[in-house]
C-alpha cells in the first residue's frame, strides 16, 4: 500500500472499540498527487538499531516556494522490509519532528454510550520567510509509537516491542492538504536483542 494511502488513513478519524483490539479496515480513498512547495530528506546517525543505543534521525525540511510558506504538515515514518522480508511487516510512527515524540491526536467520544474513540492527528505547522529557508529537526525512533501499517488501530507500541529483527528502508512522509512529500530511503537494520 502507498503511503500517501496511510496518510490519508491518518487523517480520517478511527474508531477504536473499548474491548477490539483489531477490527474490520474501512477502504480510503487515495490521495494523489506530490506537494511541490517543500521536500525533505533524512539520514541515520547508526543503520543498526538496538535497544542499547539510540535510534536517532536528522533531518531537514525546505521551503521550495518562490514566497514565504505557512504550511500544516502530517509527518509519518515507514519502515518497509527489504527485497525478501515478510511483507507484513510493515510498520507506520505519525512523529512531532520538532518535539521529538508521537504526533499528538485529538480524541472523541462516539457512540450511544460513549464506547468508541474517534482519533485524529493533529498536524504541526511550519513557517518559512522565504525560499530555501529549512527546519532542522532531530528524533529518536525509540521515543515514538509504533504500529503495523495493517492494523485498525492508532500506534500504541514502543519501537523493539512491536518491530520485527530485520533490514528495512525507511522513509518520512510529510502529508498535507496539497500532497504529500516523501523523503529519501534509508537503510536500517532492527537488531533483535542487545548486542554483548
Amino acid at each position: 500500500m502507498r503511503a500517501s494511502e496511510f496518510y490519508f488513513r491518518a487523517r480520517v478519524a478511527l474508531l477504536l472499540a473499548s474491548q477490539v483490539a483489531v477490527g474490520a479496515q474501512t477502504e480510503v480513498p487515495q490521495r494523489r498527487g506530490t506537494n511541490p512547495y517543500i521536500r525533505c530528506v533524512i539520514q541515520a546517525q547508526r543503520s543498526e538499531w538496538n535497544p542499547a543505543a539510540q535510534a536517532v534521525l536528522t533531518g531537514r525540511i525546505e521551503n521550495l516556494s518562490d514566497s514565504p510558506l505557512e504550511i500544516a504538515v502530517e509527518p509519518i515514518l515507514y519502515l518497509s522490509p527489504q527485497p525478501g522480508g515478510a511483507q507484513r511487516n510493515r510498520y507506520w510512527s505519525p512523529v512531532d519532528v520538532l518535539n521529538d515524540r508521537p504526533l499528538g491526536v485529538n480524541r472523541h467520544s462516539m457512540g450511544p454510550k460513549g464506547e468508541a474513540e474517534a482519533i485524529e492527528a493533529r498536524p504541526i505547522h511550519l513557517m518559512f520567510r522565504k525560499k530555501g529557508d529549512s527546519v532542522d529537526f532531530r528524533i529518536d525512533a525509540r521515543h515514538l509509537l509504533w504500529a503495523r501499517e495493517v492494523s485498525s488501530v492508532w500506534p500504541s507500541l514502543e519501537l523493539f516491542t512491536v518491530v520485527a529483527p530485520g533490514t528495512y528502508g525507511l522513509r518520512l512522509v510529510l502529508g498535507t492538504e496539497s500532497g504529500d512529500s516523501e523523503s529519501n530511503d534509508i537503510k536500517i537494520v532492527v537488531a533483535a536483542t542487545r548486542p554483548k
